[in-house]
């Protein structure tokens, strides 16, 4: 189950950069939170997902930070 898991992360993740890429900022945020609901533990997928709120200027930024500093 866990590559499978792993998988859906990666492919949620290629969604969300390519929607924002875009200029699909609704999009890229929900592909955003599908591979954070994937992958609550990965240090990685939160890390992209707060330089991506971050530099949409979006209130969420201090979720993912708190999680990234929850997991360091």
């Amino acid at each position: 189950r866990e590559p499978y898991r792993e998988w859906q992360k990666q492919k949620a993740l290629v969604e969300a950069r390519a929607r924002a890429e875009a200029g699909d900022h609704r999009a890229a945020l929900l592909a955003f939170r599908r591979a954070t609901r994937l992958a609550p533990g990965d240090i990685e997928t939160w890390r992209e997902v707060a330089e991506y709120l971050s530099g949409v200027g979006s209130g969420e930024v201090l979720l993912a930070r708190q999680n990234l500093v929850r997991l360091a």
